[in-house]
């Protein structure tokens, strides 16, 4: 199963999705970027610890 790489963008994308809710796109991008950079940093840290398929 391919794992998604893009995570960092999709994370940005949810923040502004979110900030646009909240009517505060500034805070949305900056959570959006930090919720990818996460989600990014376990994707990465997962496939070390698994190794190749």
């Amino acid at each position: 199963m391919k794992k998604p790489t893009n995570l960092l963008g999709a994370g940005i994308a949810i923040g502004v999705v979110f900030g646009v809710a909240i009517s505060n796109i500034g805070l949305g991008i900056a959570l959006g970027l930090a919720i990818g950079a996460s989600m990014s940093y376990s994707q990465t840290k997962e496939n070390k610890i698994d190794g190749p398929p």
